[in-house]
């Protein structure tokens, strides 16, 4: 009862009169004028049930719902964070999970800092694919390299963690370290983040490892990096969990390969 009366009256501003209650009549608004009229009967015996009743300006009932005709189901809903420091709520999350991490650690932006810097990586090693059909012929694919620009990684980035920011002086420094031809997933984590995960406990290590996610953050870096005005599109709201990662046209599971 408590909970419809807060959706009707306190959410949609409707007037609501609750009988059968041992004090008496209580209104919430008008009381002459209910909208919504609950019969309340605390003696319920699974005879007479009680029941919500929606009333016109006649006091005719237009929708009666009793607790017998009541069907529980299931509600969900998702966060949702704009595209602007949608990385930085990734990594506070992330850092937080199992430790206290301060707001100006150095880690936030070493993360960030290794994360951009993956991303100018796998820019040297994109191919785009091309499926070709001939009649009465099998498919055969084609490729071309192609990369993405560096200036186009930056802005990506620092929509992404403009709190945090992004040192591109640093992002170089950590690009060296990545060989083209190794496995991004193996390419050399900043110190930072080996003493972060460390500290975490040996229960709790690998999944602090996967919930920094930094090849998800890399494949977002570069799935937005393409997007035409993206300075405009930072008050577009997304789901807030990093999963979304794993929906992108570029996933995490192509970068580590």
């Amino acid at each position: 009862m408590i909970t419809i009366i807060i959706w009707a009256h306190y959410v949609l501003g409707l007037s609501v009169s609750v009988i059968g209650l041992p004090g008496g009549l209580v209104s919430f608004g008008q009381k002459d004028m209910a909208q919504i009229l609950i019969t309340w009967r605390p003696d319920y015996n699974g005879k007479v049930s009680p029941e919500v009743c929606l009333l016109d300006s006649a006091d005719k009932i237009i929708f009666r719902s009793t607790s017998d005709e009541l069907m529980l189901a299931e509600i969900s809903s998702q966060e949702r964070h704009p595209l602007q420091d949608i990385g930085t709520l990734w990594l506070r999350r992330a850092c937080n999970t199992y430790v206290t991490t301060s707001l100006d650690a150095p880690l936030y932006s070493t993360l960030v800092h290794h994360v951009v810097a993956m991303a100018l990586a796998a820019t040297r090693r994109f191919v785009r694919g091309t499926t070709v059909t001939i009649k009465d012929s099998p498919e055969t694919s084609t490729s071309d390299a192609f990369t993405i620009e560096r200036w186009r990684i930056i802005d990506a980035s620092k929509v992404l963690f403009s709190e945090i920011g992004v040192d591109m002086k640093q992002v170089d420094l950590f690009a060296k370290d990545i060989s083209d031809e190794e496995s991004l997933a193996d390419s050399n984590r900043p110190r930072a983040m080996d003493l972060y995960l460390r500290g975490l406990g040996e229960e709790a290590r690998l999944d602090g490892s996967r919930s920094l996610s930094l090849p998800g953050m890399t494949a977002m870096v570069l799935s937005i990096a393409n997007i035409t005005a993206l300075e405009d599109c930072g008050q577009v709201p997304l789901v807030a969990s990093i999963s979304i990662t794993e929906q992108l046209p570029i996933t995490s599971k192509n970068l580590v390969h």
